[in-house]
């Protein structure tokens, strides 16, 4: 038996074949393996693929351990049925096995995984997702001892699997939707790549909820302003500020420099996502910068956030803050005082609300921001009750 190309000389991925001569027909048989590979990539002096290295590579090796099982089922069908075994035989039985391929959701996964890394429009905070996604499956596998094919992955996976991230893992609903969707991405990706999956993924879904997620006020900004401080406080509120002043992640506003000032804008590239802000250089941005002479304080984001906390504890930022978080049907609410909850990212989101409050445009936030979808965007926007009562006040009278 050997293996070899349905159309060796084509420009695209072609069929790889079976072929056997069977005694009895006295004839060669042909049948499809199911499997697909690019003429470039088969060595027709071995009838096999090639060894590459990266993403390609994991894929060869994936399709020769296939084509090796193959072999093992094409011997064992041939001791089973002896002199008896037929072309209708060999089809037969083989069509039975083919469609039952070891094809195990995490091994294509990884090839998955290995061609997002070699693509460049894909962010580091999205391959970052898609690493703990796959880490999240390896758990649940583990968990109950099995290994899924993509075919096993019917209705019945989707429920136990959410709900294993939501007991086990305690992963709320908000967070468990990123997960699921970036799954689907996978299948999609997979079916288009010839494998066989099951479709009822398609009907899955996780209803987000809106999160308790605290923005300051202008009276909280002003607050921080004029607070007496010293020492390391003093510069916790100082970067603290930057980041409202500039709404950007603290990985970005940290490394603020005047080597990133053009023309009254502040230009800099996204840690995470690649994308570009353009931060105007307002007289509050400014002051601070030239208060340290462009070089901000270093300080890692773990003991920043630690510090502004106390920093705004002291200022009397001690409100109580009711936070929900909803696992399906269950709803786990817990009350903190607001400093409590306060960390850098709350001067990203204060940047965003405010600026809405201003009637800043949508899309002039995202230019600042960096953020690439309004949906996004508006997921950070809180709105300031204080205001909205201000507004409305006398609108029936």
């Amino acid at each position: 038996m050997i293996f070899n190309l349905k159309e060796p000389k084509s420009q695209k991925e072609t069929l790889i074949l079976i072929q056997y001569y069977v005694k009895i027909n006295k004839r060669q048989c042909r049948i499809s393996t199911k499997l697909k590979i690019h003429p470039d990539d088969w060595n027709f002096d071995l009838r096999m693929p090639k060894k590459r290295r990266g993403a390609n590579g994991i894929s060869l090796r994936w399709i020769t351990n296939q084509l090796m099982d193959i072999y093992s089922r094409v011997n064992d069908i041939v001791k089973d049925y002896g002199d008896d075994l037929t072309i209708s035989n060999l089809k037969k039985e083989l069509g039975r096995d083919t469609n039952d391929h070891k094809i195990f959701a995490d091994d294509i996964y990884d090839v998955y995984l290995e061609e997002k890394k070699n693509l460049s429009n894909v962010t580091l905070g999205t391959l970052k997702k898609y690493k703990s996604l796959k880490s999240k499956f390896d758990q649940y596998e583990d968990h109950i001892n099995q290994r899924h094919k993509l075919t096993d992955l019917k209705i019945g996976f989707w429920n136990d699997f959410i709900k294993f991230l939501r007991q086990e893992l305690n992963i709320h609903d908000n967070t468990l939707d990123g997960y699921i969707n970036a799954f689907k991405t996978f299948l999609r990706w997979a079916s288009k790549q010839g494998y066989e999956i099951n479709e009822s993924f398609r009907d899955v879904t996780i209803g987000r909820y809106e999160s308790d997620q605290l923005a300051l006020t202008f009276e909280d900004v002003k607050k921080l302003e004029d607070a007496e401080l010293s020492g390391a406080d003093e510069r916790a509120r100082d970067l603290f500020l930057v980041g409202i002043y500039s709404g950007q992640r603290f990985s970005d506003f940290s490394k603020i420099s005047k080597d990133d000032l053009q023309d009254g804008f502040i230009i800099i590239r996204s840690k995470k996502t690649d994308t570009i802000s353009y931060i105007p250089l307002t007289e509050s941005l400014e002051k601070i910068l030239i208060k340290y002479d462009w070089e901000l304080p270093k300080i890692s984001s773990q003991k920043f956030n630690k510090r502004i906390q106390m920093v705004c504890k002291k200022i009397g930022f001690t409100e109580s803050f009711k936070r929900t978080s909803i696992k399906g049907t269950q709803k786990d609410v817990e009350v903190f005082q607001r400093w409590q909850i306060i960390t850098s990212h709350t001067a990203r989101r204060t940047f965003i609300t405010l600026s809405k409050e201003k009637n800043l445009p949508d899309h002039l936030i995202m230019k600042v921001t960096g953020h690439r979808s309004l949906r996004s965007m508006h997921g950070y926007a809180r709105f300031n009750k204080e205001a909205l009562r201000d507004l409305t006040k006398g609108l029936f009278d």
